[in-house]
């Protein structure tokens, strides 16, 4: 919503994120608590060539741009997302 008034935002490509890092296994494991799903086991397999081992969204243009400012955890996003999902299903 910030970026629809913005100018200087205007072609810009811009991480809206928590700007903290987390694993696919934090994922996951914020996922299964939330979904209450705890018998899903991840499957690990070899990296591949090109896979990324580490990574997280960058806020720095977003705050710039847009003066963003995080105010949703991972957590409550995680869990708003699912809420939404499960209601359009």
């Amino acid at each position: 919503m910030l970026a629809i008034n913005k100018e200087k935002a205007v072609g810009k490509v811009l991480n809206i994120a928590t700007g903290r890092p987390a694993t696919i296994n934090q994922l996951a494991e914020k996922l299964q608590r939330i979904m209450c799903k705890t018998d899903i086991q991840p499957v690990y397999s070899d990296a591949r060539l090109g896979d990324i081992e580490h990574s997280y969204a960058d806020i720095t243009a977003a705050e710039k741009f847009l003066q963003y400012r995080p105010r949703v955890s991972l957590d409550d996003g995680l869990a708003r997302l699912i809420r939404f999902h499960s209601k359009s299903v």
